[in-house]
């Protein structure tokens, strides 16, 4: 039998207003599974097939089609490429580094078409797991630019922009 794993959900779950509110009993049967079930991970993307969810919980496939549909809609679960998607639970994580490291390196053995998908969504719960963005890249060039051409204030402006044109192409 397979080592269990300890998934904790905050007792607030059920005073949300989503979920209080707005969700029937199976949307919260299943909102919870996805949560939950056996191979959910602290970065809440996870592969799993829509027979397993069906078998898991007792409902249909149209049904779990139907609830998950509702969740994409809300912004709450996505369901693509046969992963589950939960924008907000590394969110709502307290991590320390050993499970920080985790969800790195979890996130980026993700296939790209999953990491695509967070990116056309801009789903910003996971920003700090991509990769920097053009305009922090140009940033952190000049300012190794900046400070290379301070260690060398009297050198020629050709021989600077010489070197900073190698930096910039690091």
């Amino acid at each position: 039998m397979a080592e269990s794993i300890l998934r904790s959900v905050n007792t607030h779950f059920w005073d949300d207003p989503y979920v209080a509110d707005h969700l029937d009993p199976s949307e919260k049967l299943l909102f919870l599974y996805f949560l939950t079930n056996p191979l959910t991970n602290l970065l809440g993307i996870y592969e799993i097939s829509l027979k397993r969810i069906s078998v898991d919980t007792g409902f249909d496939r149209d049904m779990v089609l139907k609830i998950i549909r509702r969740f994409s809609e809300d912004g709450k679960i996505y369901y693509y490429e046969n992963y589950i998607i939960l924008p907000n639970r590394f969110k709502h994580q307290n991590l320390n580094s050993n499970m920080e490291k985790n969800v790195k390196k979890l996130f980026i053995n993700l296939p790209d078409k999953i990491k695509e998908f967070i990116i056309d969504r801009d789903l910003k719960a996971f920003e700090r797991l991509l990769k920097p963005s053009k305009f922090q890249f140009q940033f952190g060039a000049i300012k190794r630019c900046r400070r290379e051409i301070f260690k060398r204030p009297h050198a020629d402006f050709n021989s600077n922009l010489v070197r900073l044109k190698g930096i910039i192409s690091r």
